[in-house]
């Protein structure tokens, strides 16, 4: 068995896509009633490899070990001298087809290296009957993880993840899409009324302390303190929990249980008696 699944390589510019796309794939969790037809394969075993490092036999043995290569294609991979090193030993040791670019930054024509660019003769046939031979530019079949904006962008990012994941475990990548969706759309489901429930913890906060708060001065700390701590968990961490983390609901949780240990604490009855009190 191959030590790897994939080896992401990149230029200086790529790292970022790099660094994120293999945590990305690490986090992916295969839905669990989808069947591998290999349970042996796996997708999180995972090498990444600048351009900057020097190829050396080192990093070859290492690039050996791995079932198949992703390249993050930015304007830079598209003259890089050591990333087409790397894509020609590799295609070598593979194929091309064990080779996925995945687009960055900027158009195909502008950081997809020559390699990949391939030329075949097409058959055309014309008004007249005649057959005409052409030859025509091939673009190959890339992940895109490009967007106009940070969320565009994380989008695509899960999108691709599931998609390169389908191709590693020998799925049809659509049907692992689909399978991962619904997945997705009954944990916001689930997350959507945890975040109701916190709500109204806190507005049970608010209240509690506001009935308070004219009894005793600290009760208008505690307010202030505990409230935005409350409110600092559910706009800070729960969005984040929808980016497929598997422990979502556990930070959800733990968020719910200590506003409500908060609630529990405020002991009103212990607080002094209002002076002068009483109508």
């Amino acid at each position: 068995m191959l030590k790897y699944d994939f080896c992401i390589c990149c230029c200086s510019d790529g790292r970022g896509y790099a660094e994120r796309l293999a945590d990305s794939l690490k986090q992916f969790k295969v839905p669990g009633k989808v069947a591998l037809p290999d349970p042996s394969l796996d997708h999180r075993r995972i090498l990444l490899d600048p351009e900057g490092d020097v190829f050396d036999d080192e990093k070859k043995k290492a690039l050996a070990e791995c079932r198949q290569l992703i390249l993050i294609c930015t304007p830079q991979t598209r003259d890089s001298g050591a990333v087409l090193e790397r894509l020609l030993y590799f295609e070598e040791l593979r194929s091309t087809e064990a080779i996925i670019p995945a687009l960055a930054e900027g158009e195909p024509a502008d950081s997809f290296p020559p390699f990949f660019i391939r030329e075949k003769k097409v058959r055309h046939i014309l008004p007249d009957m005649s057959v005409e031979e052409r030859t025509e530019t091939v673009e190959p079949v890339a992940a895109d993880l490009r967007g106009d904006t940070p969320r565009k962008r994380r989008e695509m990012l899960r999108y691709e993840t599931v998609r390169i994941a389908a191709t590693a475990l020998g799925l049809v990548p659509d049907m692992l899409i689909r399978r991962h969706e619904a997945r997705r759309r009954r944990r916001i489901t689930i997350l959507t009324a945890i975040a109701c429930v916190i709500f109204l913890t806190i507005s049970a906060i608010f209240a509690g302390y506001g009935a308070a708060a004219h009894r005793a001065a600290v009760i208008s700390e505690k307010q202030t303190a505990e409230t935005v701590k409350a409110v600092d968990r559910l706009f800070y961490e729960l969005p984040e929990t929808f980016a497929d983390d598997p422990e979502a609901l556990a930070v959800v949780q733990q968020a719910i249980d200590e506003a409500k240990e908060a609630l529990a604490d405020l002991d009103t009855s212990a607080l002094p008696a209002e002076e002068g009190g009483g109508v």
